[in-house]
């Protein structure tokens, strides 16, 4: 092959190569992109009760993030509130006693980063029961019948004891 054909084949080849080039790189800096999450509280194996505020963070990559979602125990995916910054209010109480898990992942539009999660332990108290009282209804039922028996007594009395 002559020399000016050799040349035309390599810088043929190199142009194909250069051109493919971003193609060719382009799932390795996808993979590099992926947007990141963390949750910052409850710490891991931390004891809670009552209310919980979960809070965490959430960095984009090249896309801002536009959303972080949660589940807890692997039930229904829930919506955090913010973004980069997020939190979500919950009642332990509507948490059986023992350990659980919460997972977050943000979203920027494109990829979701991988989970993050916490294991967390309810450890909420029964509320003492209130001392006994009577209902307010009861004792307003007894205080009319001994004011009516005591009418009717009276009203006796004035009478003669019901002699005509």
């Amino acid at each position: 092959m002559e020399p000016s054909r050799r040349a035309a084949l390599a810088a043929s080849v190199a142009i194909v190569v250069l051109a493919m080039f971003p193609a060719l790189v382009a799932p390795m800096a996808s993979a590099a992109s992926k947007p990141q999450c963390a949750v910052t509280r409850p710490y891991d194996n931390a004891t809670v009760s009552g209310k919980l505020r979960i809070t965490g963070t959430a960095d984009m990559a090249t896309d801002p993030i536009i959303r972080v979602q949660l589940r807890i125990d692997g039930g229904s995916l829930l919506i955090a509130n913010g973004t980069t910054s997020w939190y979500f209010d919950m009642d332990t109480r509507l948490l059986s006693n023992g350990p659980h898990t919460v997972e977050a992942k943000s979203f920027d539009g494109t990829q979701y980063s991988d989970p993050a999660g916490v294991t967390f332990t309810v450890r909420n108290t029964a509320s003492p029961a209130p001392e006994s009282e009577p209902p307010y209804y009861l004792v307003v039922f007894v205080v009319i019948i001994v004011a009516g028996v005591a009418v009717a007594g009276w009203r006796m009395m004035a009478t003669g004891g019901g002699k005509t």
